[in-house]
């Protein structure tokens, strides 16, 4: 049965409603709407569990709820180190397999990058996941929220053609390594000029 969170109420939203899949992910810059949503979800459905990150050891402290509970995660990367954020998506996506219904709402490119990497490699993920991008689209009259359903693709991972979805990293290393490289080539050149004198 699809589930479906009603943003009519919401003026802040271009779209008017978003589905809810077994694993739903939230990310976007801040103030795009992420935590707005999860109020909704709370306000729509009785049986959610909302959980603000407080560290590792909610997932020792509290993996209950009944199956079919709607299980809210905000920012539940919070404070942890890159490996430990890897072991948390895989965490989350237990959650979500094993018959709860999970949001969560993250800035972490890791967790993104971790449940892509499984809905590539299994495809019972790939009919549990689904990535929302918010983004604030400012126009003359009014501010407006625009929702991206981000399409997963089974060989290139998430295409998302707006440069604040999770290019950072990339952008960075190619920076690096080009500006490595450029060393290595001044290096290199008065190496050679030491040669010739």
């Amino acid at each position: 049965m699809k589930q479906y969170v009603n943003l009519e109420t919401v003026d802040m939203f271009k779209n008017k409603s978003i589905e809810i899949m077994p694993l739903t992910v939230l990310t976007g810059v801040n103030g795009s709407g992420k935590t707005t949503i999860l109020k909704a979800i709370e306000d729509q459905f009785s049986n959610t569990k909302h959980y603000k990150w407080t560290g590792f050891s909610i997932f020792k402290e509290h993996f209950e709820g009944e199956k079919g509970d709607i299980l809210l995660f905000e920012q539940p990367e919070a404070g942890l180190h890159p490996k430990f954020q890897f072991a948390l998506a895989d965490i989350i996506l237990a959650y979500a397999q094993a018959g709860r219904t999970v949001v969560v709402e993250t800035h972490s490119d890791h967790i993104i990058n971790r449940l892509t990497r499984r809905f590539i490699e299994k495809q019972e993920v790939r009919d549990i996941l689904k990535i929302y991008f918010l983004k604030h689209e400012a126009d003359l009259e009014q501010n407006v929220f625009e929702i991206t359903n981000i399409h997963i693709d089974d060989v290139d991972g998430c295409i998302c053609d707006d440069k604040d979805f999770f290019y950072q990293f990339a952008d960075e290393t190619l920076e690096i390594t080009s500006a490595g490289y450029k060393n290595l080539q001044k290096k290199c050149k008065g190496h050679e000029r030491q040669e010739i004198f």
